[in-house]
């Protein structure tokens, strides 16, 4: 069957890409047992004739064949990387940490993540179009290493929807508390700007749609953080855009409240994350020579800041 060889192709790809030095001892793993994994799903699904299935595969390889030839060329996304390895270790401290950024032919960002003991593969995927890595949605790429997080994954791996959904929302709120205003800009500028007002109640697959995720972010910010400012900064940003959107449905509403219950029920989780209030607040104020000595994601923060005001 020739996908079943492509998996083989895709293993061997890997092992030599390994040997080369171009991928790490966990990425390697992470190819080897994804295609194992695959291979039996295709023969037993082809067995019993389950095409829509086979076809969720097909694609599934073709976009590790994609991920690995981006590899091999190392045409894979540099910009940034710094940014997203402090998230990463921000959430835990790894041995070893194989991250790779790369541009998709896909609609939405995702990632893939595969850890063994104290060293993690994480690929980054993302779109083509539209620009991610401006600084206008960049914010929006810190939910994806979020799902490092066990509470997260833990309800994202579930079979039940609703918690699946759930998971993404706490996805969000874990960024939000990391990444602040840069979560805050980004998204409301992906609903007003690419998404569009009209299309925000719309959910799609495991995720709420934006006019619930949106309005969990809203009523948590003053409860994850304590400044004015900060408070004053995103409330602004998230009240004109929620004034705007349309009101949720019944489902959308209970979805909603449930989100709320669970992040706040872990809300300790989410404040242990949190970057330094005292630093952003005074982001604005800090000197060139300063701001060279703060990390990557206050340095980013303080860029759109900057960038909104002026």
């Amino acid at each position: 069957m020739e996908a079943l060889d492509r998996l083989e192709n895709i293993k061997l790809k890997a092992e030599e890409l390994h040997t080369k030095g171009l991928i790490k001892d966990v990425t390697k793993r992470f190819f080897s047992e994804v295609c194992e994994s695959l291979s039996f799903e295709m023969r037993y699904h082809s067995e019993y004739r389950n095409e829509w299935i086979i076809q969720s595969i097909a694609s599934e390889i073709y976009e590790l064949d994609l991920v690995l030839s981006v590899i091999e060329n190392k045409v894979d996304i540099k910009t940034h990387k710094e940014f997203f390895t402090e998230m990463i270790l921000k959430l835990r401290n790894y041995d070893e940490l194989d991250l790779w950024v790369i541009k998709m032919p896909l609609n939405f960002p995702g990632c893939r993540i595969f850890s063994e003991g104290d060293n993690l593969c994480f690929i980054l995927q993302i779109p083509e179009k539209p620009n991610y890595l401006d600084i206008n949605l960049l914010g929006l790429l810190a939910h994806e290493p979020a799902h490092i997080h066990n509470i997260v994954s833990s309800k994202v791996d579930s079979l039940n929807e609703i918690k699946r959904k759930v998971g993404e929302a706490l996805a969000d709120v874990l960024a939000y508390s990391i990444v602040e205003y840069m979560f805050t800009h980004s998204s409301v500028f992906l609903v007003r700007e690419i998404i569009g007002v009209s299309k925000a109640n719309r959910s799609r697959g495991a995720h709420p749609s934006w006019l619930a995720r949106i309005t969990v972010l809203s009523n948590i910010t003053n409860e994850i953080w304590d400044s004015t400012e900060i408070i004053r900064r995103n409330s602004v940003n998230f009240d004109q855009l929620l004034s705007i959107l349309p009101s949720p449905s019944i489902s959308e509403e209970l979805l909603i409240q449930e989100i709320l219950r669970e992040a706040r029920a872990w809300k300790t989780e989410w404040i242990k994350y949190k970057t330094d209030e005292n630093l952003l607040g005074r982001l604005e104020q800090l000197s060139e020579d300063e701001t060279d000595k703060i990390g990557e994601i206050p340095k980013k923060i303080r860029e759109l800041i900057v960038r909104c005001t002026n």
